[in-house]
């Protein structure tokens, strides 16, 4: 009897060692081939435009990928997508690139619209909804994120 529960620990110790080391295997691929990153951080935000996740994907090291790929496991989809466009603006903003990526820059339809020529959307002053504002502002200035 005791040699069969041996056999049997043996044989479990011998998977776990071998998943582990698949896993550790995995990790240094994502450490030493950052496009591998980027394919795991495109499946988690599928409809994230491609600009805005390359600028995140360019400005995160792979502790900062570790963080997101967590924090990717235990929001929804469109969360995290959001999340990931904050990060974008906010990178933008530190690199004064926001004229370059349309993630922040708003059509010239809806500028005119706003500055009155045709009427209708008087004070538009942004293409992210009120929700999303309020969710950055929360996260810029340290301020707890607004009740929903």
């Amino acid at each position: 009897m005791n040699q069969k529960i041996f056999l049997a620990c043996w044989f479990i110790f011998i998977i776990l060692i071998l998943l582990s080391g698949i896993k550790v295997i995995f990790n240094l691929l994502l450490l030493f081939f950052p496009g591998l990153r980027y394919f795991l951080l495109r499946s988690q935000a599928s409809t994230l435009p491609t600009t805005e996740l390359s600028r995140v994907h360019r400005q995160c090291s792979y502790g900062d990928h570790t963080l997101l790929m967590f924090i990717a496991r235990n929001l929804d989809a469109s969360q995290f997508e959001t999340l990931l466009t904050l990060a974008s603006d906010r990178l933008s903003l530190r690199h004064g690139l926001n004229e370059d990526y349309p993630a922040l820059v708003i059509p010239s339809h809806i500028k005119k619209a706003s500055e009155g020529e045709n009427g209708g959307f008087e004070g538009f002053q942004n293409v992210r909804s009120r929700k999303t504002q309020e969710i950055s502002l929360a996260y810029n200035f340290g301020k707890p994120a607004p009740a929903f």
